[in-house]
């Protein structure tokens, strides 16, 4: 089966350009640690998109770096956690990319769902 005939493929293809921007929106609604925004992103999906633990965090440490969220470490349960919190680069950041993003849903709607093209059937 070739690769791009693979859910597997598409699914990867599609995390991987939008991760950083399913992170920010979860943080827009306040803190949260690295597994309530992995759980957020699948709840928030139904189940269709998902972060791994081995991701989340070089992704939220990339963040970090760009000043676009700050994390805050406390002690819940005697057990150190982590909450990551927006920055105000951060919300411009999310703003501008979803204003973006309703730019690129919009163009590449007439290309997927083009009236004219004969009908594909799943």
């Amino acid at each position: 089966m070739p690769v791009l005939s693979k859910t597997t493929y598409w699914e990867k293809s599609f995390m991987l350009g939008l991760s950083k921007l399913m992170v920010l929106s979860v943080l827009r609604n306040g803190p949260v640690h690295g597994y309530g925004i992995i759980k957020e992103i699948e709840t928030k999906s139904n189940q269709c998109c998902s972060i791994t633990p081995g991701s989340i965090y070089p992704l939220l440490r990339d963040l970090e770096k760009e000043e676009l969220i700050v994390s805050h470490k406390s002690k819940v349960g005697g057990r150190d956690r982590v909450n990551y919190e927006l920055t105000d680069a951060g919300r411009e950041t999310l703003k501008e990319a979803l204003r973006m993003w309703e730019i690129f849903l919009d163009g590449t709607r007439n290309i997927f769902y083009d009236d004219d093209a004969p009908e594909v059937e799943a």
